[in-house]
């Protein structure tokens, strides 16, 4: 038995919200349990009111016969009756409760639209004598409006819940009705106690409308839309910008390539450049040893020194068939690259009287550096 007060802009909810009471309390089918759960589930225990009072527009009052068309001045009259008796006849609670039977307002539920148009006096003595002891007489008050600043603050301070209906547009979900619970009527922040949703009804929203789709667009996911297409618009630009600057260098295992036993495969010397030039399988590759400390890199046997970055972008410019690193205690990185394209010979390399690389320095290719030295000796 308390006051309601219900907030909204038009489509926000808050007529719905006086449908949802109207429907769940008169019209609603509770579909009890069977079989064996029955003795298991309670039902849920609801007070039930001998009638409705209600003046929202276009509502079906032939889905019940105990919801009435709201008249205010037959209303307003009926009060008058009751508070006279009240303040002039001293009538207990008791006579006073069989005088509201008469009128049928005893146990009754009052849905009121706009009710800032029927609160707009000061001070009206039967109205506010009616919010002081409606208790009394088992009402249940729900008054709704689009200003509640146009409510006189005198019909106000006795009401126990105050409720905003959010805008549609203002929703997540549309097919839920968000309602935000204020223990103030000046529905200040710090006043909030709780938000709760109502679902959207087809039957409760044919009850006022006939038949029309009463949910609104929701801007909020919307705009949440818009925002993860521009953050996925985003990542793939980005993506796209460090491709663009960051040259690609496929590798391949040149144990999955064509050289399949290298202690088995034939090795042509070419003293040219200081490459080791191995024909497998019909295709040439090119054998490199490069030593590099910090950014100053240089081959074996040659006293000519170059800069990492420009061993990288010459490397880059071919496919690295094969490719080893190894460290030793003088911080010297030792790379040994397997390349398809003599990619070094534009650097024009000189290189001692001792000869070229020596491959024999890498365990790697110890048998190569042994079929090569055979091979001289017989010459």
């Amino acid at each position: 038995m308390a006051i309601h007060y219900i907030v909204g802009n038009p489509g926000s909810g808050k007529s719905y919200y006086g449908v949802y009471i109207l429907w769940d309390k008169f019209i609603k089918q509770t579909k009890e349990p069977k079989g064996f759960l029955k003795q298991f589930i309670k039902p849920k225990v609801t007070k039930i009111y001998d009638i409705a009072y209600t003046n929202i527009n276009e509502f079906k009052f032939d889905k019940s016969d105990k919801i009435i068309p709201f008249d205010f001045e037959n209303i307003l009259s009926s009060l008058t009756i009751l508070f006279n008796r009240y303040k002039f006849e001293k009538a207990t609670d008791e006579e006073l409760i069989k005088t509201a039977k008469q009128l049928n307002l005893l146990n009754a539920i009052f849905v009121i639209d706009e009710i800032h148009n029927f609160f707009n006096e000061k001070e009206n003595e039967v109205l506010i004598w009616w919010l002081t002891y409606h208790r009394h007489l088992y009402q249940e008050l729900y008054f709704i409006t689009q200003d509640l600043s146009l409510v006189n603050n005198e019909y106000k301070r006795i009401a126990e819940f105050f409720y905003r209906a959010v805008d549609s547009s203002k929703r997540f979900f549309s097919k839920k009705f968000r309602y935000i619970q204020y223990s103030n009527y000046k529905l200040y922040q710090k006043d909030i106690i709780k938000t709760f949703h109502i679902d959207f009804n087809q039957e409760i929203f044919n009850l006022y409308h006939s038949g029309q789709n009463g949910l609104g667009t929701s801007f909020v996911k919307k705009y949440l839309f818009i925002s993860l297409i521009i953050f996925g618009f985003c990542i793939v630009a980005f993506a796209i910008f460090v491709n663009s600057i960051t040259p690609d260098t496929p590798k391949k295992d040149i144990q999955n390539s064509n050289i399949q036993n290298t202690t088995e495969l034939p090795i042509t010397k070419n003293n040219t450049f200081g490459q080791i030039s191995k024909k497998i399988n019909t295709s040439e590759i090119f054998y490199y040893e490069i030593n590099c400390i910090n950014l100053t890199c240089s081959f074996p046997n040659s006293n000519d020194k170059f800069d990492k970055r420009a061993i990288k972008f010459l490397l880059n410019q071919t496919e690295i068939l094969y490719e080893t690193k190894k460290y030793n205690i003088s911080n010297v990185e030792t790379s040994i690259y397997f390349l398809k394209d003599d990619v070094f010979k534009i650097l024009n390399i000189k290189f001692n009287d001792k000869g070229n690389t020596d491959e024999k320095c890498n365990s790697l290719f110890s048998s190569f550096g042994s079929n090569n030295t055979s091979r001289s000796n017989q010459k």
